[in-house]
């Protein structure tokens, strides 16, 4: 039994690729990541992003005060 098709996704892609393209055209490299950056954090992931970074930042700065320790100097 042939089924009907209610959303076409490849439409629905290139319809938002091309929304995007619209409003990035013209931008150097550098302003298209920035435009991108922006687009994430202030999208429905933002919160979630800024939690996970936050806690990179703690984790990788507990590891260089780590590797910034001789442990060998303190012993006699």
């Amino acid at each position: 039994m042939a089924t009907t098709k209610d959303f076409d996704c490849i439409a629905f892609k290139r319809a938002a690729q091309e929304k995007i393209y619209e409003q990035i055209k013209g931008m150097t490299p550098a302003e298209e990541i920035a435009w991108f950056r922006q687009k994430v954090e202030s999208g429905p992931y933002g919160e979630l992003l800024q939690r996970v970074s936050a806690r990179k930042k703690k984790t990788d700065a507990l590891y260089c005060a780590e590797e910034s320790v001789d442990f060998k100097a303190n012993k006699n």
